[in-house]
């Protein structure tokens, strides 16, 4: 079974659609194809930026899903993000933690209102 990616992204309320597109599509192509889904925190489902990237998502076949903030425990504080990761903590890596995801691509910024990491279940 062929391994499955998600992209953990963290976004501004007010999100620019194309940086949110830009993230997906570089999520996309670094996982040769194979993204299926997009992961962000649960209080955005109701921001433009949750509309946004649903709307997005389910466009190009991949599911949206909301993480609440208790079930972020997994999340390393910042400062052993820094020490695990060689950057500060956020929350499109915390996402991808909480749903079991090991971490393949670091923290990139896409435009002033995404970043978003690539993480990987082995099949």
């Amino acid at each position: 079974m062929p391994d499955t990616y998600a992209l953990g992204l963290g976004m501004r309320r007010r999100v620019d659609p194309g940086d949110l597109e830009a993230a997906i599509e570089w999520g996309l192509d670094r996982s040769g194809g194979r993204l299926r889904e997009v992961i962000t925190l649960r209080r955005k489902a109701e921001q433009p930026s949750g509309r946004e990237l649903v709307r997005l998502a389910r466009e190009r076949g991949l599911k949206p899903v909301f993480v609440r903030d208790r079930e972020l425990s997994a999340t390393p504080s910042r400062s052993r993000a820094e020490d695990l990761l060689g950057l500060p903590g956020s929350v499109c890596e915390g996402v991808l933690l909480a749903r079991g995801y090991e971490l393949v691509e670091r923290k990139r910024r896409f435009g002033r209102t995404v970043t978003a990491a690539l993480g990987r279940l082995r099949g």
